[in-house]
């Protein structure tokens, strides 16, 4: 009786019809209903993943000359037999140590202005600042596709994962629930190398597979300034001046 049932079920639907229904081991989503009669069949399709080929990663890091900045005077660079120096500095943005060299010395804040003892002769002052830089920013291209060629059209956000580990494992993942994000800022972060990768998922949970992975390398980074003083001596009076 029930092979019976089935024959004729195959051929008012068709054998692919039935053994759609029947499989267990498709993905639920999407479903598609195919109405006959006053029969309906419920065909299971794999759920279709973004696809990851399109999603390309980007670390953005501009170049340290770039980001970390000293400006650094002195209130006047000459004068005659003695001068007073008085030093101003300041760091964009804020350093988190700066230190003293040439002649003066000593550990210095991120930005400050500071008075010296008189100097008769010429004179060069070094300031170099370090940052921490704990910081990763990412951005990334959308993919626009599934893996099967279609449009994408139920983007529900992204996955970043990272770790220092090439090519994984990575231990620390992102999520952002919001497919019109295309970059972050991962932070803080300890000094060492990083990597990187990012996924899509879309409103079924089916996510992508591994962007391409980037990498960068924290740490300290430092930048020098240095500014100079000239004294000139004063000549001594001519001597021996006689008059007639």
């Amino acid at each position: 009786m029930k092979r019976s049932t089935e024959l004729r079920k195959q051929r008012r639907y068709g054998r692919g019809a039935l053994r759609s229904s029947q499989s267990e081991g498709l993905a639920m989503t999407p479903t598609t209903w195919l109405k006959r009669g006053l029969k309906t069949v419920v065909l299971h399709l794999p759920a279709l993943k973004p696809r990851a080929a399109l999603l390309s990663l980007l670390l953005l890091a501009l170049p340290v000359s770039a980001q970390n900045i000293i400006s650094f005077t002195a209130e006047v660079t000459s004068g005659v037999e003695t001068v007073i120096p008085v030093l101003t500095w300041d760091t964009t943005p804020l350093a988190d140590d700066c230190i003293a060299s040439g002649d003066w010395s000593g550990s210095k804040g991120p930005a400050g202005t500071e008075t010296l003892a008189a100097i008769s002769m010429g004179a060069t002052y070094n300031i170099l600042c370090e940052w921490l830089d704990a910081t990763a920013t990412l951005s990334w291209t959308a993919p626009t596709q599934n893996t099967d060629g279609t449009p994408y059209t139920d983007p529900k956000g992204f996955r970043i994962y990272y770790g220092m580990s090439q090519d994984g494992p990575y231990d620390n993942i992102v999520d952002i629930q919001d497919p019109n994000v295309t970059t972050h800022v991962v932070s803080p972060l300890v000094s060492g190398v990083w990597f990187f990768v990012t996924t899509a998922y879309n409103l079924n949970d089916v996510e992508s597979t591994f962007s391409n992975e980037v990498m960068k390398i924290l740490g300290l980074s430092g930048e020098t300034e240095s500014v100079g003083i000239t004294v000139n001596p004063r000549p001594n009076p001519p001597g021996g001046l006689e008059v007639q």
